[in-house]
């Protein structure tokens, strides 16, 4: 049986990063399809790898800052 080691709340907090940088910088995944968002955000529930999000939101805050 396969175990998810993110909590909801770990999964609630990857969504809103999400849906910040698709709302403040749509293309900063430009090169990424769909299918590959996809499965990222899969292996990364799976515990495979650091979260999808995460290099975007520090590249956002980066440009900011």
């Amino acid at each position: 049986m396969l175990t998810i080691p993110h909590t909801l709340d770990a999964v609630e907090r990857e969504i809103d990063m999400a849906e910040m940088v698709k709302e403040v910088a749509p293309l900063v995944n430009d090169d990424m399809t769909f299918e590959d968002g996809v499965i990222a955000g899969i292996r990364w529930m799976m515990g495979q790898l650091p979260s999808p999000c995460n290099e975007a939101v520090c590249a956002i805050n980066d440009h900011q800052a």
